[in-house]
């Protein structure tokens, strides 16, 4: 083989790749041993030894060509196909493994740029050092960069630390799959208009049913207690059945609308609190029934039955009424934005977050069961099948079927607690009302249950800095340039960074005069936001990123409030910005912090840290938690349709409507449950009592008068927790 075709071989192509180009980078290593290591790389890559010919001596540079050897003319060499390296057995290092800009394809890419800087800045950037791996791994990389930059392949990855935003990025290969499809949103006015209507048929109806249910407790305690009825039935037991009978058959007149949707779910195996009514009501008038052709002293469980159905009425009007609020305020509030619960596998947490307009699944989640509901599904089958056996156990221990319909209508009348339909009502009630007066509404159940569940509370730059709060201050001019263009290039990237700032620079646009300039390959990393505007490099962040990128800050500009900006590696600009914080957006963070274990910042303005914040609104700094900056502009991103269900609709307002909003929401949920405990244990007990007194001592032992008083206890209880959570709220 003669001199000729070897030069122009594998080995000798990256070996003058080598020395023309790695060379500039690296002036510590030989060049005759990168040479050799190169050599080694295209061996084992192109086959090991027996692919090349032996002993084939290094490539030297067309420049190093020495003397005596002529230099070979390109029409004179053979051309020789080359064979290119297999890519799999050279796979790309990671992003996290190379430097920000790699010295060695640098010179390939753009020329080298140059800074004028005194001499301690020039010492600062040699004796800087890029974290690197060893000459094997560099020559590695650089080879396979090399064959990459040939074959025009680009990585789809960003580099590490570095957030390109959904504009400025190439369309991923893989595309994540569609969220579940809903329904159309119903309109929200129109059902606002059918739950008003319901409340108001319901409103007067209550009020009927009231009178007559404390009509018919008044006459059971007046004959229990020894005294004569009215309307001539003095002491009258067929007469006293007769009219408890009948004016409990004009309550359940009045609530059958409940009473058939209580029938209908037992009756298909989804028994409910309206079920237990249901059951009350009809096996009292069957007992009565039974006790005027049986004869005896004993009265019906007419009061307990007509006054649960009556608290079954009042509980759903309270319901139809909230209902009905929440829907025309969803629907009536101006700039709306959406409360939304969104679990990120990233975080592996709950986090609460804003998205822009009224977000679908809002009336999903106002049509969720309450935990009232769910209780009672599992509550009612198990308390009535106990009705029935421990009737007929005692009928069969006793040897007398009258301990049947007294031991039935007994228990019955017990099962169905007066708090039964309003455990969840009453709250829900009054979470509305407090966010109706802040202009928000509460998603229902569902809502609260979302608000409920979370691990901490998405907070961004308006939370923590209203407009109100923020006052830019003066522009220092660093550099030759026009004030002009510092404003309108700083302004431009604050501006698609979309942080607090943004409305600022804005306003100063329009004042002046200015515009917006089209801002090209915009991305954003820690501390600060880069793009080409009209061919320049513009790089806008605190001092911290300018210090990251090599970019020299005075001593005395160096301010954690300021913003500063470089063009092509040169300061030009520094703004002062004055943060003011505030008192109502304290209160407001202590708020959310007694609700959430965490506060997640979502904040797009590179200023705002835990670290600030601590020292502006005397909060601890670990209650904070800084996201990542992919996270953060993600979650921060308000626009676009949420996977998520809305948990409530809120008018534009800052962090005191959200947090109020949290607070209402979590205590409509507390408060039910323990309202819901209530009632189910009050039913248990009062089930047990009855069961124990008609075992006794028969029907007359188990008075009707005295079931009442003690189905009493769990409205007092109900009402008592109500005033103490609206007594804490307003506190």
């Amino acid at each position: 083989m003669g001199r000729d075709e070897e030069e122009f071989t594998l080995e000798s192509i990256l070996a003058e790749y080598k020395g023309s180009s790695y060379i500039d980078g690296d002036k510590k290593t030989p060049k005759d041993v990168l040479d050799e290591k190169a050599r080694r790389i295209v061996l084992e890559e192109s086959g090991g030894a027996d692919s090349l010919p032996p002993e084939t001596p290094p490539a030297a540079p067309a420049s190093a060509w020495p003397a005596e050897y002529p230099e070979p003319k390109p029409e004179l060499a053979p051309a020789k196909p080359v064979q290119k390296l297999p890519m799999q057995k050279l796979p790309a290092p990671e992003a996290s493994e190379l430097p920000e800009t790699p010295p060695e394809i640098e010179p390939r890419v753009r020329p080298i740029e140059t800074f004028e800087a005194e001499d301690r800045d020039l010492e600062f950037f040699e004796n800087y050092k890029y974290s690197s791996e060893e000459p094997d791994d560099e020559i590695i990389r650089s080879v396979t960069e090399a064959i990459e930059s040939a074959a025009d392949e680009t990585r789809s990855e960003p580099r590490r630390g570095i957030f390109f935003p959904r504009s400025a990025r190439q369309p991923e290969p893989f595309t994540e799959p569609e969220p579940e499809k809903r329904l159309p949103e119903p309109d929200y006015r129109e059902r606002a208009r059918y739950y008003a209507a319901r409340c108001n048929s319901l409103s007067g109806r209550s009020v009927l049913a009231l009178v007559l249910a404390i009509a018919i407790t008044v006459l059971t305690f007046v004959f229990e207690g020894g005294g004569k009825m009215p309307f001539g039935i003095g002491r009258n037991a067929v007469y006293a059945r007769g009219a408890l009978l009948i004016a409990q058959l004009a309550v359940m007149l009045l609530g059958v609308d409940i009473l058939i949707r209580g029938a209908r779910e037992l009756f298909t195996g989804k028994a409910s609190a309206e079920s237990l009514v249901f059951i009350s009501c009809s096996v009292s008038v069957l007992a009565g029934i039974y006790g005027l052709s049986s004869g005896g002293n004993a009265l019906p469980y007419s009061a307990a039955a007509a006054l649960s159905l009556t608290f079954a009425i009042w509980g759903e009007r309270l319901y139809t009424h909230s209902l009905a609020d929440t829907l025309r305020t969803a629907a009536t509030v101006k700039d709306p934005y959406s409360v939304v619960s969104e679990r990120r596998s990233d975080l592996d947490r709950t986090v609460l977050r804003k998205a822009m307009g009224r977000q679908r699944g809002f009336d999903d989640n106002l049509s969720e069961r309450d935990v009232c509901e769910t209780a009672y599904s599992y509550a009612s089958p198990i308390l009535m099948i106990f009705c029935a056996v421990i009737s007929l156990y005692a009928a069969v221990a006793h040897k007398s079927l009258e301990y049947v319909p007294a031991m039935l209508s007994a228990t019955a009348a017990a099962s169905a607690a007066f708090t039964a339909t309003t455990a969840f009502a009453m709250p829900f009630r009054s979470a509305v009302r407090r966010a109706k007066r802040r202009n928000t509404a509460i998603a229902g159940a569902g809502g609260a249950e979302d608000v409920f569940y979370i691990d901490g509370c998405c907070v961004g730059d308006d939370d923590v800095y209203p407009p109100d709060t923020l006052d830019l201050g003066g522009l220092r001019i660093l550099e030759q340039v026009s004030p002009e263009k510092a404003i309108r290039y700083t302004a431009s990237l604050i501006v698609a960074s979309g942080s607090c700032l943004a409305r600022k620079f804005t306003e100063i646009l329009v004042k002046e005069g200015m515009s917006l300039i089209t801002t090209q390959d915009f991305a954003v990393s820690e501390g600060g936001v880069s793009g080409v505007i009209r061919g320049e490099n513009v790089l806008t962040g605190n001092y911290a990123f300018m210090n990251l990128h090599g970019i020299r800050v005075p001593d005395e500009l160096k301010l954690s409030n300021s913003i500063y900006t470089a063009v092509d590696k040169r300061l030009i600009a520094m703004f002062s910005v004055d943060y003011r914080p505030s008192g109502a957006v304290r209160n407001a963070l202590l708020s959310v912090l007694r609700h959430t274990s965490r506060l997640f910042l979502t904040v797009r303005d590179f200023n705002i840290t835990p670290m600030t914040i601590e020292q502006k609104f005397k909060i601890p700094m670990e209650d904070f938690e800084l996201l990542p900056i992919r996270s953060a502009y993600e979650l921060g991103d308000s626009v676009g349709e949420s996977g998520s269900r809305a948990a409530a609709i809120c008018a534009r307002g800052g962090l005191p409507e959200l947090s109020g909003l949290i607070a209402a929401a979590r205590a409509m949920k507390i408060v039910s449950l323990i309202m819901t405990a209530n009632s189910i244990a009050s039913a248990a007990v009062g089930v047990l009592l009855m069961s124990i007194r008609v075992w006794s001592g028969g029907a007359a032992a188990a008075r009707p008068g005295t079931l009442v008083l003690f189905m009493l206890t769990s409205v007092v209880l109900t009402a008592l927790l109500e005033l103490f959570s609206a007594l804490r709220v307003k506190s």
